[in-house]
């Protein structure tokens, strides 16, 4: 998986230690995995807030199992009962143009591993969107069909889509809160509790001119921390997971974690899936698969 400066934002077992990749734009599980080789834990997403039970019920973490590097894992957004939204790049093996075998969703809980709902998924179960690009991370989108629906409840629910008529692109200095069981610095190990902070969302051209010598994809949607060091951002083991407004007063999804930079997961803007660009897609595997 070779990108150009974007780190993916997954965090991956020690089976990956021979894939290395050295180039600005990276999927989080990337950068990550370089850093790893450099950085010391620093302890803070980085520099996140823990969640209260309930603040996010649709946050869920995703394991997959695969023939070739073990296991890793990622974020998703529970979109319905039976689906769940995630990145492309978290139901891809890294090392071959197929899916994983395997996955595990654990929902309803604010400790990883010590999940309130966990269920088993075929690899048959998750579906990518049929122009994602691996090297470009062009179209970093997937959903994931459960066997047995979620049951919802305070600590257990979805968040809903943006509705059609807005790009979530185009709100420029909108709150962005992110969440995860990410890794909390540049090398360091995933968090065991459940992070979130709030970015802000920037110009689709500033966030290009970050990424000197890469193209951005056209389906992403970048947003970073105004404010001063040490920034907070998404890291490795957030990839998938929810980017979320507020609309009417409700969270609604808007993006879905996807990229970094080579420099590191908090050394500029990060990348996000843009999520009003995929709703007809959604919401037609949702009817068809």
């Amino acid at each position: 998986m070779k990108f150009s400066g974007f780190l993916l934002v997954v965090s991956i077992s020690l089976a990956l230690a021979n894939f290395v990749v050295s180039s600005p734009v990276k999927s989080i599980w990337d950068i990550q995995h370089e850093s790893r080789l450099n950085s010391k834990p620093s302890g803070k997403i980085i520099e996140g807030t823990p969640a209260e039970l309930g603040q996010f019920p649709y946050q869920v973490r995703v394991t997959m199992y695969g023939l070739t590097i073990g296991l890793g894992w990622c974020g998703g957004s529970i979109i319905s009962e039976r689906w769940v939204v995630t990145a492309a790049h978290c139901v891809r093996d890294a090392t071959l143009p197929v899916k994983f075998i395997l996955y595990l969703v654990e929902a309803g809980s604010l400790r990883a591993g010590k999940p309130e709902k966990k269920t088993w998924l075929p690899g048959t179960n998750a579906f990518f969107f049929d122009g994602y690009n691996s090297t470009t991370l062009m179209n970093d989108i997937a959903l994931l069909k459960l066997r047995q629906p979620f049951t919802f409840s305070e600590t257990i629910n979805k968040i809903n889509l943006p509705p059609s008529d807005i790009d979530c692109g185009d709100q420029i200095d909108s709150d962005l809160t992110v969440s995860g069981f990410g890794a909390t610095s540049n090398g360091g190990e995933a968090s065991n509790i459940l992070l979130y902070t709030i970015l802000k969302i920037i110009s689709f051209a500033l966030c290009q001119e970050q990424y000197v010598g890469d193209t951005i994809p056209t389906t992403s949607l970048c947003a970073e921390d105004p404010g001063p060091l040490p920034k907070s951002s998404v890291c490795s083991g957030d990839s998938g997971g929810p980017a979320s407004i507020l609309y009417d007063g409700e969270p609604i999804l808007c993006g879905v974690v996807s990229y970094g930079h080579n420099d590191g997961c908090n050394t500029t803007a990060q990348g996000f899936t843009n999520v009003s660009k995929f709703l007809v897609w959604i919401q037609e595997t949702m009817a068809n698969k």
